[in-house]
């Protein structure tokens, strides 16, 4: 195995301000990075692949505005330079092609320089969310892999103490030391089907990577040519939103040479996000499901001055949105465009379905399938199904990503080949757990899951995950969790746990317990106890039953003690005073 060069080495004949770098001479295992050979590139760069698109934006016009973060804005011209600086200094420390890079930077311009650089010197981008807590961030590195992380700032060191042999770099030391770099294009010829990228999820059995490609990447350029972007468009990106889906639509935005005004509050002020949209000229926002409601509940005036509002689902919900939150939105947006995106983290960008003024059913809408994705109707021995008959809905074609990281059964389970009338094999397809039914007009009725996976405040979760680290607890025999949406409560996670003894389980110890364990957006919302489980006929959790059990169970009547205690109190002083002759001197 051969290490790579040390970065104290470079750091020190550069710049002494570097020493903030926490590094030791990082080496990777030849077993999890597979190892090919770059080669300077004769020709023009591959435009399908993301950083080319980006690099060719700034070739054409370096002074236009990328991206907006408060008052400060950064053009394509720097935007490229920084990453092609920070690129040939990663190269030059001995970084190898498809090595994975955690990226725990905040959104920006910091999280966008970094992952252009990375991708550029032919690493893969590990997009790290905060929010997700340091015992899910230590099982996903070591799941997956990954020994080198790029972090912004020393606050986040706690998050990767239980990760000791991790090697982390220091963001803004390694572009001090990048500085003297060349800020010409780095042009590497690397296979468009070599890893990119590897997204973080939950998962039934804990947190798991999916494996992107270049190709896989490049559907972020596809995402932004259908929803319409070009340079002359201004988009308003949240931070609220999940990080895997902010981190593919960011580079969807710059792909098709938008200007992004970046939002980076962990919880949106609708006063401020009115003010950003009028002093910036938005004309896009991107949102999520959960996202979206709340907007239309608390502000809904601020969706008048858009043209399109892009809502991304990473799960085919029978109502993404509900029909009153969309008459709501369409309402005060009048002349503008819903536009709601199927985009998996297995296979983005796959579908797009424009909401129509005066229609708030989504199932009356045809669907319009993206460039390069295939859409399926697939019964449970992979055959087709025709119109008006439900069927799961599997992906093909160049959307669908290489696999699941170091997971085998997973990867075998999800990805799976087509097959032919004679059985033979034909193209590999996702199965996505969406079920549908295409009518004959071609627009599809959603019909929903038959598994845990829900999208939980625009992020997708797996109720048997939560269930899981719930029954490894002390005290709980049983537990099934359940995801509730109404317009009074919005979206709520409750548990249903059954405890091994009458009060074996004190619930705010579980919930201390479960928020050091999971991340935030996991942790169930209302712990609930029961006697039993309610089972089918063949013993498997009857959820359909729990969905109809009330939010808040009620409580028995109890009566209180003191009014109990003081009227038993007044009738023996009454009983004894009539016994003793003196009942009539006291005042009852």
């Amino acid at each position: 195995m051969s290490a790579m060069r040390s970065v104290s080495a470079k750091r020190q004949e550069l710049s002494a301000s570097t020493s903030a770098v926490i590094a030791q001479d990082f080496a990777i295992d030849e077993e999890t990075s597979p190892v090919s050979t770059p080669r300077e590139s004769s020709g023009a760069a591959n435009g399908e692949r993301i950083q080319d698109i980006v690099a060719a934006h700034a070739r054409r016009d370096p002074g236009r505005v990328a991206m907006n973060h408060g008052p400060f804005s950064l053009t394509y011209g720097v935007l490229n330079a920084a990453a092609n600086r920070l690129a040939r200094y990663l190269i030059s420390t001995g970084l190898r092609p498809e090595t994975p890079v955690g990226l725990c930077l905040s959104g920006g311009f910091v999280g966008m320089i970094g992952t252009l650089a990375v991708l550029k010197a032919g690493g893969a981008c590990v997009p790290l969310d905060r929010r997700m807590g340091s015992a899910w961030i230590a099982d996903f590195l070591a799941h997956a892999g990954i020994d080198l992380v790029m972090m912004e700032d020393r606050e986040d060191l706690p998050l990767f103490r239980q990760s000791p042999r991790l090697t982390l770099l220091d963001y803004t030391a390694l572009t001090e030391v990048a500085h003297t770099e060349s800020d010409e294009d780095v042009e590497l010829a690397w296979d468009n089907d070599s890893l990119a990228a590897i997204v973080p999820v939950s998962q039934i059995f804990g947190p798991r990577g999916i494996e992107w490609t270049h190709h896989t990447l490049s559907r972020a350029a596809v995402l932004g040519e259908a929803v319409g972007l070009s340079p002359e468009k201004t988009v308003l990106q949240m931070e609220a939103a999940s990080h895997e889906t902010t981190f593919f639509e960011t580079l969807g935005i710059l792909a098709a040479g938008a200007r992004l005004v970046y939002y980076g509050a962990a919880w949106p002020d609708t006063a401020e996000i009115v003010n950003r949209i009028r002093e910036e000229d938005v004309d896009t926002l991107f949102l999520t499901p959960s996202l979206c409601e709340w907007l239309v509940d608390e502000a809904p005036s601020l969706f008048t001055p858009l043209e399109r509002v892009v809502i991304t689902e990473q799960i085919l919900s029978p109502e993404p949105v509900s029909r009153l939150h969309l008459r709501e939105c369409l309402h005060h947006f009048p002349s503008g465009d819903i536009l709601l995106l199927y985009s998996p983290l297995e296979a983005p960008a796959v579908m797009v379905t424009r909401l129509d003024q005066g229609i708030d059913d989504v199932e009356a809408q045809t669907p319009e399938i993206l460039p390069g994705a295939r859409l399926l109707m697939l019964d449970s021995r992979q055959s087709p199904c025709p119109d008006g008959v439900v069927g799961e809905i599997h992906i093909g074609g160049s959307a669908i990503a290489r696999a699941y990281r170091r997971d085998a059964m997973l990867t075998q389970h999800f990805f799976v080949p087509q097959r032919d009338s004679a059985g033979r094999a034909e193209e590999r397809v996702l199965r996505t757990g969406d079920f549908a039914r295409r009518m004959p007009g071609g627009n599809l009725e959603r019909l929903g899951r038959r598994d845990t996976r829900r999208n939980l405040r625009g992020r997708r979760v797996e109720l048997t995950a939560v269930e899981t680290i719930l029954q490894s607890q002390a005290g709980v025999a049983d537990v099934l969790c359940d995801y509730r949406r109404n317009r009074e409560y919005g979206e709520v996670l409750i548990a249903w746990i059954v405890e091994k003894n009458p009060g074996a389980v004190n619930e705010k110890r579980l919930l201390a317990e479960l928020r050091r364990l999971l991340p935030s957006f996991m942790v169930p919302d209302l712990i609930h106890k029961m006697t039993t489980v309610p089972l089918l006929p063949d013993g498997m959790p009857d959820r359909m039953a729990l969905a109809k059990m009330p939010m808040f169970p009620r409580k028995k009547k109890q009566t209180k003690p003191a009014a109990s205690a003081m009227k038993w109190l007044f009738s023996a002083m009454h009983q004894l005073s009539h016994r003793n002759g003196c009942g009539k001197d006291l005042p009852f």
